[in-house]
C-alpha cells in the first residue's frame, strides 16, 4: 500500500493539469505562426528573433514580481489576473495593424506570464516532500501536453485566415481562466505582510543560489538544444539520400513531449523506490551530458536516435528534480518568490543560450555546439555532487 505521503491529491492534480494544460496549448497554438505572422507586417528574421526576446525579457522582469504577489495574496488570485493578461495580449496580437501593436502584445504577455510558475507553486503548496518532484513534474508534463497539441491546433486553424489560431488561443485563454475559476481549490492561506521575504533576502541563501545556478546551466544548455536542433539535424544527417527536414525534426521533438509525459505520470515515481532524491541527482545530468556527447559523435542515424533517447529521457528527469531540490530549501511562504524567480532564470537562459547556439550553428561548430552544452551539465553534475559530499543536497 502506498503511503498517503507518497502520493498526490488527485483533487487537486486533475483540475490543476487541466488549468495548466489548456494554458499550454494556446501558447503551442501562437509560437509556431508568431514568425509568419510578423512577417506579414513587414517583419525581418532579425525583428522577429527581438520579438522573441521582447518576451522573455519582459518576462525575466516581471516573474519574480508575480512570484512574491502569489506569495502575499494567494496563488488563485494571482494566477487569474496573469490569465486575465495572456487573453488581453492574444486579442491586443489578434488586432495588431502595425509591429509596434505587435511588440505590445508580446511584451503584456511576457509581463503577465506568471501563469506556469504560480502552477508550480500552487503544486508545490499541495504536495509533500516525498512528492514534490512529481508535483513539479505534473506541472512540466501539461505543459507538454499543450505544447504537442497546440502547433496542431494552430496549422488547423491557420487555413481558415491568420488571425484565426490566435483568436483560437484567445478561446482557449478564457477557458482557461473559467477553469481556474470553477475548478481550482483555493485552499492555501495568503502570507501575512512580513513573512513573505524579499528578493534581496533569497539573494543571501547559499543553498537556494546553488540550486538556482545549477538550474542556470541546465536551462542554458537546454535552450541551446532545443533552438537549433532542426538546423544539426538538417546540415548533418540524410534519409534516403535528402538532409532531414521538418517531418523529421517533428518527429524528434514529439518523441521528445512523449518521454516527458511518460516520465512524469509513469517513471518518475517508480525511480523513486530505486533511487534516492541524490543519487537521481547525479544519474539525471549524468544522462543528459551523455546525450549532448552523442551528439558530437554523431555521424549516422542509430547513434542519433541514441542520443536523442538520452537527452529526452535526461531532461525530463533532471528538470523536476533540481526544481524539487530547489523548493526544498525555503519556506512555503517563499514558494512563490522562489517559482518566480525560476521563471526570470528561464526567460534570461531562453535569451543567452539560443544566441551562443546561433553563433556555433552558424559557423557549422556542430562539435562546439554538443561540447558546450555537455560542459553546461559536467558543471551542473560537479555542482550536485559538491552538495552532496558536503550533505547539503536538500532533497534526502
Amino acid at each position: 500500500m502506498i503511503p498517503p505521503d507518497a502520493r498526490l491529491d488527485p483533487k487537486i492534480v486533475t483540475p490543476l493539469l487541466t488549468v495548466v494544460a489548456i494554458d499550454a496549448i494556446g501558447v503551442g497554438v501562437v509560437l509556431p505562426l508568431l514568425p509568419f505572422y510578423a512577417e506579414h507586417f513587414g517583419a525581418t528574421p532579425f525583428t522577429i528573433g527581438a520579438l522573441v526576446a521582447a518576451f522573455s525579457l519582459a518576462q525575466f522582469i516581471a516573474s519574480p514580481w508575480l512570484g512574491r504577489l502569489s506569495d502575499r495574496f494567494g496563488r488563485k488570485p494571482i494566477l487569474i489576473a496573469s490569465q486575465f493578461g495572456t487573453l488581453a495580449s492574444f486579442l491586443l496580437l489578434a488586432a495588431a495593424p502595425n509591429l509596434t501593436l505587435i511588440f505590445a502584445a508580446r511584451i503584456l504577455d511576457g509581463l503577465t506570464a506568471g501563469n506556469l510558475s504560480i502552477a508550480s507553486a500552487y503544486a508545490v503548496d499541495h504536495s509533500t516532500p516525498r512528492t514534490r518532484k512529481q508535483a513539479v513534474g505534473i506541472v512540466s508534463a501539461a505543459i507538454g501536453i499543450g505544447l504537442m497539441i497546440g502547433p496542431a491546433l494552430s496549422a488547423a486553424l491557420a487555413h481558415i485566415s491568420v488571425t484565426a489560431p490566435i483568436l483560437g488561443a484567445a478561446v482557449l485563454s478564457a477557458l482557461s481562466i473559467v477553469a481556474t475559476l470553477v475548478l481550482l481549490p483555493n485552499s492555501e492561506r495568503p502570507a501575512k505582510h512580513g513573512q513573505v521575504p524579499s528578493l534581496q533576502h533569497l539573494a543571501t541563501q547559499p543553498l537556494t543560489c546553488a540550486i538556482f545556478a545549477l538550474l542556470a546551466a541546465f536551462y542554458c544548455a537546454f535552450a541551446m538544444y532545443i533552438s537549433q536542433l532542426a538546423l544539426y539535424m538538417n546540415a548533418r544527417f540524410l534519409w534516403h539520400g535528402l538532409p532531414l527536414g521538418p517531418r523529421e525534426v517533428g518527429i524528434a521533438f514529439t518523441f521528445g513531449g512523449v518521454v516527458n509525459i511518460f516520465v512524469q505520470f509513469f517513471a518518475m515515481r517508480r525511480i523513486g523506490r530505486i533511487l534516492t532524491d541524490s543519487q537521481l541527482a547525479i544519474a539525471a545530468p549524468a544522462l543528459l551530458g551523455t546525450g549532448f556527447v552523442l551528439l558530437g559523435l554523431a555521424h549516422s542515424l542509430p547513434l542519433l536516435a541514441a542520443a536523442l533517447i538520452c537527452t529526452s529521457f535526461g531532461a525530463a528527469f533532471t528538470r523536476p528534480t533540481l526544481m524539487a531540490a530547489l523548493t526544498l530549501t525555503v519556506s512555503s511562504p517563499s514558494q512563490g518568490a522562489v517559482m518566480g524567480a525560476n521563471g526570470s532564470l528561464i526567460a534570461i537562459n531562453n535569451i543567452l543560450g539560443p544566441l551562443l547556439a546561433g553563433f556555433l550553428i552558424e559557423r557549422h561548430w556542430f562539435a562546439g555546439w554538443s561540447w558546450a552544452m555537455a560542459i553546461l551539465m559536467l558543471l551542473t553534475l560537479l555542482g550536485t555532487l559538491s552538495l552532496i559530499i558536503r550533505r547539503k543536497w536538500p532533497a534526502d
